[in-house]
C-alpha cells in the first residue's frame, strides 16, 4: 500500500461536515429542537403524533466571519424515528449503532413528564459499551410540561436551587431521569424547546445545551461547533486539548512494528491538529494544505523519525527497540509541532514560510522534549485500555 492510499484513509474520510444525531421517542420535541438549535425550520412540528417516519439526514450550512474572509460550516443532522416503537426499536438502535464511527455527537431527547426510560438506559449502555468516551447527551425536554402545568416563566427558573413547586417538580424528575439512565449530570441538559417555531419566549435552557455540546466533542471538533453553536472558547485552552490529545495519539501509532504505516499514520495525526487548530483560531484550512505544512515542519526534526522507522526494519531491533524510540521521538515531534503552529495562528499567520515554521519548531522543540515522560505515560494508558485518544 503506498503512502497516498494510507494518507487517503486516515486523513482524506472526513468530509469537513460535522455529523450530529438526534433521537427520541415520539411526542418527545426531537423535531421542535433541531428547530430551535438551528434556528431554522428545518423538521416539520406536528401535535404529538409520529411527524419523521424514515431517517432523515438535513443539511445546516452556517455562515460565520473567518481570518480570511467568510467561511460556510456545514453541519449533517440526522433525524432517526421510531425509538421505543414496538417493531421498529431494535432495527433502529442496529441502524444508530452501524453510524457511530461517522457521528461526532448524539442527542437523546427525552419528553417530560414521561418517566418510561429503561430503552434509554440500554441505548445510552450500548453507545458507551462500544466507545466509554462517546460524547451522547441527554435532552430532557418539554419541562414546562411538568405540574403545575401552566406555571411557567423561564426567565426566572431557577433549578440548582429550586423554591416553587413547578422548580421542585423539574428538580426531581430530572434526578431521577440521570439516576434511571445512570449518567453523569454533565450528559443531562433539562431544555423548553418550545411547541412553535416562533414561540422563543417559552425557550428555556438552550443556551447551556448549546455549550454542553462543545464541552462534550473531542477537543479537535470543539472549535468547529462552537463556530456552528456561536459558542465562545478560550482558544488558547482548546488548542492547548487539541495538540496534547494528537501527541498522544502520535506516540500510540508510533508504536506499530510497521514504518511505512507507521508515518502515514503520524502525518495523519499531525495534519488533523493543524486543521483543528486553524478552526480554533477562526481559519478554514483544508487538509491538504495542512499535509503540506506538517511535511514543511518535520523537514527540521522529521529525520530522526525517518531513522527510527527504517531502525524497525532491522531483524532482532525493530520488533525490541524501534517502536519504543518511534514514540519517543513522534510524540515530542507533535508536540512541538502544534505549539508552533499554535503560536503562529494565534499571531494572524495562517500561511507561514519554511524559514517561520522551523523557527518555531526550534523554539518549541526542548519544551516538548522535555514532556516526553508524559507522553509515555499517557500513550502507555491508552494503549492499555484498548481506547482512543
Amino acid at each position: 500500500m503506498d503512502m497516498d492510499t494510507l494518507l487517503n484513509e486516515n486523513v482524506m474520510t472526513d468530509d469537513g461536515c460535522f455529523h450530529m444525531l438526534v433521537t427520541g421517542r415520539t411526542g418527545s420535541g426531537k423535531s421542535s429542537l433541531i428547530n430551535a438549535l438551528t434556528q431554522q425550520r428545518l423538521c416539520k412540528v406536528g401535535g404529538g403524533g409520529p411527524v419523521t417516519q424514515e431517517i432523515r439526514d438535513y443539511s445546516w450550512d452556517v455562515v460565520r466571519d473567518d481570518a480570511g474572509g467568510r467561511e460556510t460550516i456545514r453541519t449533517v443532522i440526522t433525524d432517526v424515528p421510531g425509538f421505543g416503537e414496538e417493531g421498529r426499536h431494535e432495527e433502529r438502535q442496529a441502524a444508530m449503532l452501524d453510524r457511530l464511527s461517522s457521528t461526532h455527537l448524539i442527542l437523546l431527547v427525552v419528553g417530560a413528564p414521561d418517566r418510561a426510560w429503561e430503552l434509554e438506559r440500554l441505548f445510552i449502555q450500548e453507545v458507551l459499551a462500544r466507545d466509554p468516551d462517546f460524547p451522547i447527551l441527554v435532552v430532557a425536554n418539554k419541562i414546562d410540561l411538568m405540574a403545575p402545568v401552566r406555571q411557567w416563566n423561564p426567565r426566572s427558573m431557577d433549578l440548582e436551587h429550586p423554591s416553587s413547586e413547578k422548580e421542585r417538580n423539574i428538580a426531581a424528575w430530572i434526578e431521577a431521569l440521570r439516576r434511571s439512565c445512570g449518567i453523569h449530570a454533565r450528559r443531562l441538559f433539562p431544555v423548553c424547546s418550545g411547541e412553535a417555531f416562533e414561540d422563543t419566549e417559552s425557550r428555556y435552557g438552550l443556551e447551556e445545551l448549546k455549550r454542553g455540546m462543545v464541552d462534550a466533542v473531542p477537543d479537535a471538533r470543539k472549535a468547529m461547533l462552537a463556530r456552528i453553536m456561536n459558542v465562545k472558547l478560550d482558544k488558547d485552552a482548546t488548542a492547548g486539548g487539541i495538540i496534547w490529545s494528537a501527541a498522544v495519539a502520535a506516540s500510540v501509532a508510533a508504536a506499530t512494528p510497521i514504518p511505512i504505516a507507521d508515518m502515514a499514520a503520524i502525518t495523519s495525526i499531525q495534519a488533523g491538529m493543524i486543521v483543528a487548530l486553524a478552526h480554533t483560531y477562526n481559519c478554514t484550512m483544508t487538509l491538504g494544505t495542512a499535509v503540506g505544512l506538517a511535511g514543511t515542519a518535520g523537514c527540521a526534526v522529521g529525520g530522526r523519525l525517518l531513522f527510527q522507522a527504517l531502525i524497525k526494519c532491522i531483524p532482532g531491533i525493530g520488533s525490541v527497540t524501534g517502536a519504543v524510540i518511534g514514540a519517543a521521538v513522534a510524540g515530542p515531534m507533535t508536540l512541538a509541532l502544534g505549539y508552533s503552529f499554535r503560536d503562529l495562528f494565534a499571531g494572524g499567520n495562517f500561511q507561514p514560510t519554511r524559514k517561520e515554521i522551523q523557527q518555531r519548531m526550534e523554539k518549541n522543540r526542548k519544551k516538548a522534549e522535555a514532556q516526553a515522560e508524559s507522553l509515555k505515560q499517557a500513550a502507555g494508558h491508552v494503549s492499555g485500555r484498548g481506547g482512543s485518544v
